[in-house]
């Protein structure tokens, strides 16, 4: 008896360090391999950034909206490198969106060392709806 509740725990230790070692993507459910998680970090670091940099231009902060901006420069740099969800053989689209976002977010940096706000609202604008659009196609 004692031999087949240690074979029964030594299954379940094993089962659940092994579903522990996995994670699960929240929008399809699949597990995600270490570069997936790479990606999804990114976007959560462009995501978190974007946020900081609202609440900051809310408040007329252009110092550290001008920090949320340069952090999300240099983690969108690792755009590239993303395998998509969905509309995986139109890459091509996707690159050219990724350059857009880049583009915007630069004149955004630009925009924000001007102090702007006029300029800030529609590069604002402009941006999000290049992420709706590039989400809707490929997340």
């Amino acid at each position: 008896m004692k031999l087949a509740n240690l074979i029964i725990f030594l299954f379940l230790f094993v089962s659940g360090v092994a579903i522990a070692g996995t994670s699960s993507d929240k929008h399809t459910g699949h597990t995600m391999n270490p570069e997936m998680k790479r990606q999804h970090k990114t976007m959560a670091t462009i995501g978190k950034q974007w946020k900081a940099c609202r609440n900051a231009l809310n408040d007329n902060n252009f110092k550290d909206a001008g920090i949320a901006v340069e952090i999300i420069i240099k983690a969108a740099a690792d755009i590239d490198n993303f395998k998509l969800h969905k509309n995986t053989d139109n890459h091509k689209q996707f690159m050219e969106q990724c350059s857009d976002f880049r583009e915007k977010i630069i004149k955004l940096q630009e925009v924000i060392k001007a102090k702007d706000a006029d300029d800030v609202d529609n590069t604002v604008d402009a941006i999000e709806e290049s992420c709706k659009q590039c989400h809707t196609k490929f997340r």
